[in-house]
């Protein structure tokens, strides 16, 4: 009897670190997709000596629940001879990763990569387990500046992936 208490408090401290770390793949999952897509829109800009936009697909049904008004999290575009507002011809396209919530500070769904390799506007983009009810869950931030780096930061508190605070 005792032996089953024990195997079932280790099945369960089992569990919650399989979930954490499900959660934690598909956060890494779709930060590095965007990651790849950012320097793929920038050597392409380079390469084709035209600005080649990062633009937040449509809204889906997950944007369509939350109060952010990008929805980076429905997946993304790469596209030429467009603009934020018009579409362009795409080149590459990114499907949603379920579960992640995606959200830009400066409300714009969009990046511009110039033909020097420079991006406009300036913004960071944070990826959040769309399922989280604490403040103790996990997220990555993605600062990039106007020079065209970009760099990224992990942190164990996800209090401002909360849309209601």
């Amino acid at each position: 009897m005792a032996a089953l208490a024990i195997v079932g408090i280790l099945l369960s401290v089992a569990v919650n670190h399989y979930q954490a770390y499900l959660v934690k793949a598909r956060l890494t999952q779709a930060h590095a997709q965007w990651l790849l897509d950012m320097g793929n829109a920038k050597a392409q800009a380079l390469s084709l000596n035209q600005p080649v936009y990062m633009v937040a697909q449509a809204p889906c049904e997950a944007a369509r629940m939350r109060t952010s008004s990008t929805h980076w999290q429905c997946g993304w575009q790469q596209q030429l001879d467009g603009s934020a507002t018009s579409l362009g011809v795409a080149i590459a396209s990114h499907a949603a990763t379920p579960g992640v919530r995606i959200v830009s500070n400066n409300g714009r769904g969009f990046l511009r990569v110039d033909s020097d390799g420079r991006v406009s506007p300036i913004q960071s983009i944070l990826f959040c387990d769309d399922n989280a009810d604490d403040d103790s869950a996990l997220s990555i931030k993605v600062f990039i500046a106007i020079s065209g780096r970009v760099r990224s930061e992990t942190y164990h508190n996800a209090t401002r992936c909360n849309p209601h605070r």
